[in-house]
């Protein structure tokens, strides 16, 4: 019973999650830094939790470290959803979920850091698909200018830190090498980093 609860709450989570994301993409419009990692928190972390809460309860161990899971799942599940717009945008010239119409951190991202007249160039991008393709260049170029990968990179390695440190009160020592080496294998190369481990090693 204990088992199917937790399954049951994170499925709920990632429905959530998932309708937040149909009805932007329904009706998009400009989003927040915070209302996308809010999206990516919903429609992610609770695949890692239910995975790692079932074998905490197995162990007998749910009420002890619960709570530290939590944290920690948090952290990488939108982490996880941050790697993924950023590999998109990189050099290869992939748009990924940008121009899927998906919620977009960078996209959010150029939303708070541009003037009025680039916000109403990013509006009008999102809400007239006929216009679309005429935008789509010099939107990808004001993005550029404003920097987005470099705050998204900022963002994702903030992310892992706080999943790092959230294992801080773990007294399981193998437990957390586990869950660290977890990371370090989730998140390692970027095609747009000079450095292949310039994310973890702000982490770690």
């Amino acid at each position: 019973a204990a088992m199917a609860a937790i399954a049951a709450a994170g499925h709920c989570d990632l429905c959530l999650g998932q309708g937040k994301e149909l009805l932007w993409i329904r009706n998009p419009d400009l989003l927040s830094v915070a209302e996308t990692l809010e999206i990516f928190r919903l429609k992610t972390a609770p695949a890692f939790l239910v995975a790692l809460r079932l074998g905490a309860l197995l162990a007998a161990q749910d009420d002890r470290y619960g709570e530290i899971l939590r944290r920690y799942s948090a952290a990488i599940g939108i982490a996880y959803q941050i790697q993924d717009d950023l590999a998109d945008f990189s050099a290869n010239g992939h748009r990924g979920d940008f121009h899927a119409m998906r919620p977009s951190i960078l996209l959010a991202i150029a939303c708070e850091s541009a003037d009025t007249a680039g916000r109403a160039q990013i509006a009008t991008y999102l809400r007239r698909p006929d216009l679309r393709s005429a935008h789509s260049a010099a939107l990808m170029q004001q993005m550029e200018q404003l920097r987005v990968r470099e705050e998204g990179s900022r963002l994702l390695a903030d992310n892992l830190r706080t999943a790092v440190d959230s294992l801080k009160p773990l007294d399981n020592s193998r437990l957390k090498c586990q869950l660290r080496r977890m990371i370090s294998r989730m998140f390692t190369v970027y095609p747009w980093m000079n450095t292949p481990t310039a994310v973890e090693q702000k982490a770690f």
